[in-house]
């Protein structure tokens, strides 16, 4: 993990990923019943195996609300797993070394693309492939940009749906990892983590150590997560701790 983080830190700035953002959008929850019916219609412009398709050659056309739907649109699709990150503990195997050699990177770039190919919006794992590209390409290798550049369209569509400052503008991701990717990019320790029921949605809240940001609290909603647990453990409610 120290690889991870530090690597991450010295290739990718706050700044440059500002400048990637359409810092015009309003920030809004995902309507998820509404990206269901988008996605599924060939007519709507949203019709997610083009949306798929696209995200995946690293398309910069692609527009915000285009990456929303195709984030938040993937928690509707059949195998949708929040907590599917059974390869991680192999990857970060080989990223604990003291020092990696080019075959231990291209073992890495492996395993990343078997947890994408079934989990396409997985930004922890975009953030891996990155800096895996990185030193097995180099930084400036197309491939290293595509996987910055989906890491950037997927951090954006996250953050689109609210800053994190309170429950009410709380930040909907649809992988409890991304949390932590979230946090990661931004530099922001972790002190406590607290699971908060309102009403029918659940939340994540996480208290932050001193950080750059000043923020004391940071609000994930994690609700379609908790769903779809419920769902498939099948049982009739949702899991509180």
């Amino acid at each position: 993990m120290k690889h991870f983080v530090l690597l991450l830190l010295t290739f990718v700035s706050l700044a440059s990923f500002a400048q990637k953002l359409d810092t015009t959008y309003t920030s809004k929850p995902p309507d998820f019943k509404l990206i269901e019916e988008d996605i599924e219609s060939k007519k709507s412009g949203f019709y997610y195996s083009d949306l798929k398709k696209r995200f995946l050659a690293a398309d910069t056309t692609l527009t915000m609300e285009e990456m929303r739907h195709f984030y938040y649109g993937t928690s509707t699709r059949k195998g949708y797993d929040p907590y599917k990150n059974d390869l991680l503990q192999e990857l970060n195997a080989i990223l604990r070394k003291d020092a990696l050699t080019p075959a231990d990177w291209k073992k890495a770039v492996a395993i990343i693309d078997k947890q994408l190919k079934s989990d396409p919006t997985n930004l922890t794992f975009y953030q891996y492939k990155q800096i895996a590209c990185a030193h097995l390409y180099g930084k400036d290798a197309k491939e290293t940009y595509n996987a910055y550049f989906q890491t950037v369209l997927l951090t954006g569509a996250i953050l689109s749906s609210g800053d994190g400052k309170t429950k009410e503008s709380a930040i909907y991701v649809i992988n409890v990892s991304d949390e932590y990717a979230i946090m990661s990019f931004y530099g922001l320790p972790l002190s406590k983590q607290m699971l908060v029921k309102d009403g029918d949605q659940e939340y994540d809240v996480m208290e932050l150590g001193k950080n750059e940001l000043g923020l004391e609290n940071l609000y994930f909603n994690i609700t379609v997560c908790s769903e779809a647990l419920a769902k498939k453990l099948k049982y009739p409610f949702r899991f509180s701790f």
